[in-house]
């Protein structure tokens, strides 16, 4: 699940000796935008990692929600073979990062994309995104996609910014409701999606007229 670039409500990890404290993360000199780097990397250090997954993606309503009708964790599901993970980093500290992997039929699914609140608005987010398209045709997959939480605005503009649609609505039991988003990265098959969804568009649009006559 890609979650949130901005708006998020952290909460303080014991220290770990990475900046991160129980009186809340601490704040470095700002680097320039220009001075992140976002690269491939093959695993994020842990614990370091999970503690900043806590820290960006905490939600304590859904929290409580898990802990109370799953008390026990789910059954991990067996790891893809082909993962794909893309740090921002200040430095040595990671600020961002993008994690997915190669599903069937030749697409690249995003689950979980974040940037730190003092990092964002920076374009770091806009970059991770053009580096996991990258490794998704180096890949060998024609399309990305990724589900955003449907009140995530400021995630589903930036997307949607991007280049990438709204092609589905689901509901999730843990997250609620759920906008599916994706990018065909093939310029032939982007053409193709956009003259079907004019098709839809137009047929809608007859439809509500012809109600609309009727109705009158």
């Amino acid at each position: 699940m890609t979650a949130t670039v901005g708006g998020c409500i952290g909460r303080s990890p014991a220290s770990d000796g990475n900046g991160m404290g129980r009186s809340g993360w601490h704040h470095p000199p700002m680097t320039l935008a220009s001075q992140i780097d976002v690269r491939a990397v093959d695993a994020f250090a842990e614990p370091a990692f999970t503690e900043l997954v806590n820290l960006v993606f905490d939600d304590a309503q859904r929290v409580a929600v898990m802990q109370r009708l799953c008390p026990q964790p789910l059954a991990a599901a067996a790891l893809p073979l082909q993962r794909v993970r893309i740090g921002a980093f200040d430095g040595d500290d990671l600020v961002g990062w993008s994690h997915g992997w190669r599903e069937p039929g030749g697409q690249l699914y995003v689950a979980s994309s974040a940037v730190l609140p003092r990092y964002r608005r920076q374009g770091v987010y806009t970059r991770l995104l053009a580096a996991i398209e990258e490794q998704a045709l180096a890949l060998g997959c024609r399309r990305v996609t990724s589900h955003q939480r449907a009140d995530n605005s400021a995630v589903l503009i930036a997307k949607l910014k991007a280049g990438y649609v709204i092609c589905g609505m689901e509901f999730s039991g843990e997250m609620g409701l759920l906008a599916k988003l994706a990018r065909d990265l093939e310029p032939a098959r982007r053409a193709l999606f956009t003259a079907r969804i004019a098709g839809i568009q137009a047929s809608a649009h007859a439809t509500g007229i012809r109600r609309s006559s009727e109705d009158s």
